[in-house]
């Protein structure tokens, strides 16, 4: 009966730290899964932190290079190559219009072509002089598909 009751109290005391170990393991995997997580988490956020960086560096570089020279002539060629080379991966048409300060529309300046034989007829935005030219809003550059 000796030996039943220290084997009972031996496995019961198994028993009870295996359950014990158990939850102990559990709560370590929890606080794994969170750490886990945020480790994720951190990367993510680190990467992002690096594409913005990299977006500051080449948004200094353009700066750099637009200082070299103010004229109107050189900074309508590094906008339009910096445009169309970030926009539409140098391939296409990029168009830049200025603002007629006495008719208050917008004017073909300077144009980039991949197809030096295309030809631009409009050489006034007209919808699009009267929305962006007095209202002062920033343009958007993005890529447009003709068919």
């Amino acid at each position: 009966l000796a030996s039943f009751l220290t084997a009972f109290y031996v496995f019961r005391a198994f028993s009870r730290r295996r359950e014990r170990l158990s939850l102990q393991k559990e709560g370590l995997q929890e606080k794994l899964n969170i750490l886990s997580d945020r480790k994720s988490q951190e990367q993510k956020n680190l990467t992002g932190l690096r594409e913005k960086i990299s977006r500051y560096n080449s948004l200094k570089v353009i700066i750099e290079e637009l200082n070299q020279n103010l004229s109107l002539e050189f900074v309508a060629d590094k906008l339009l190559d910096i445009a169309s080379s970030l926009v539409a991966g140098s391939k296409g048409t990029c168009l830049l219009y200025l603002v007629d300060n006495q008719t208050q529309k917008l004017l073909l300046f300077k144009t980039k072509k991949e197809d030096n034989q295309l030809i631009i007829k409009a050489k006034e935005a007209l919808n699009f002089a009267k929305t962006q030219g007095k209202n002062r809003i920033g343009v958007l550059l993005q890529k447009l598909e003709c068919p």
